[in-house]
């Protein structure tokens, strides 16, 4: 039960945080270029991370792993391992595409941004995507526990 409580205090504190960033932004920033610019670089940045891995993680890995464990023997360090390798590969790959195809990734998410904001949000892009295998790889390991 104490799980419980601390998985939903947890996630109730995730959504206020991400209300009161957005609160701020708005109010820093407004329907600026550089808003605009950012919305952009996040869908970028989630859309595959979390439809390709992170989604994937919680629903296939995780299910196994615990099986795995209750059921004992070799078999879960292996399946660990393996996991995390390919989490890892995978979340590379998408952080590699990311940053090589950033100015084509945002004209496909904002075809409608002016220039301004298009290539702010490239360069949002390609830092994101910096970020791709240490997000990927962290999640997993907040889905494992």
């Amino acid at each position: 039960m104490k799980g419980a409580f601390s998985l939903f205090f947890g996630n109730l504190a995730s959504k206020l945080s991400g209300a009161v960033r957005e609160i701020l932004f708005a109010a820093l920033f407004c329907a600026t270029d550089i808003a605009a610019a950012f919305r952009i670089s996040q869908t970028g940045f989630y859309s595959p991370t979390h439809a390709l891995v992170v989604e994937t993680v919680g629903a296939g890995f995780v299910p196994n792993y615990r099986e795995s464990l209750r059921i004992g023997g070799a078999e879960t360090q292996a399946l660990l391992i393996v996991a995390t390798l390919c989490a890892s590969l995978i979340s590379g790959i998408i952080g590699i595409v990311l940053f090589a195809f950033a100015p084509e990734i945002v004209a496909v998410v904002a075809p409608g941004a002016n220039g301004d904001a298009r290539s702010l949000a490239e360069l949002m892009l390609a830092i994101c995507a910096m970020a791709v295998p240490f997000y990927v790889v962290g999640s997993f390991f907040g889905y494992l526990e």
